[in-house]
């Protein structure tokens, strides 16, 4: 008789390998709600977690920073687009501070070369590949010493 092969499943907290059928799936719906999947076949981004009480607190306290730092991420994105947005109305390109210095970084180009292009091609002609691209320009924020 033919031996069945048990499938096995890595807890994204303990990063254990054990049966599947010891974790259960967490699973984010194509709608972002965060779901319990008990029957294992729910559509969205699943993972497992181990069946114990200290993994799924674990677990919740990985969740809660990791939204933290996406809202710190997008917080800090927004108000340094205001800030460029600012500085480039008023025309400053440096605003500074007793701790800091904002300083504007211009929009430019930026060249790169295509190398699967010149995988095909020899060495000798390597320019003709060179692709151009247009770089946004940021804020750059230095601490001062």
């Amino acid at each position: 008789m033919k031996v069945k092969k048990i499938p096995m499943r890595t807890c994204v907290v303990t990063h254990e390998k054990l049966p599947k059928q010891e974790l259960i799936r967490v699973v984010r719906t194509p709608e972002q709600e965060v779901i319990i999947d008990l029957n294992g076949k729910a559509h969205g981004r699943g993972a497992y977690l181990k069946k114990d009480v200290e993994v799924f607190e674990r677990a919740q306290t990985i969740i809660s920073l990791d939204g933290k730092i996406k809202q710190l991420t997008e917080e800090k994105k927004r108000i340094s687009e205001e800030l460029y947005q600012y500085m480039e109305e008023t025309g400053e390109s440096k605003c500074e501070h007793e701790l800091f210095i904002v300083s504007r970084v211009m929009p430019t180009t930026k060249k790169s070369l295509d190398t699967k292009g010149l995988e095909k091609c020899e060495p000798a002609i390597y320019k003709m590949y060179l692709k151009e691209t247009a770089v946004k320009g940021s804020i750059r924020v230095t601490p001062r010493k």
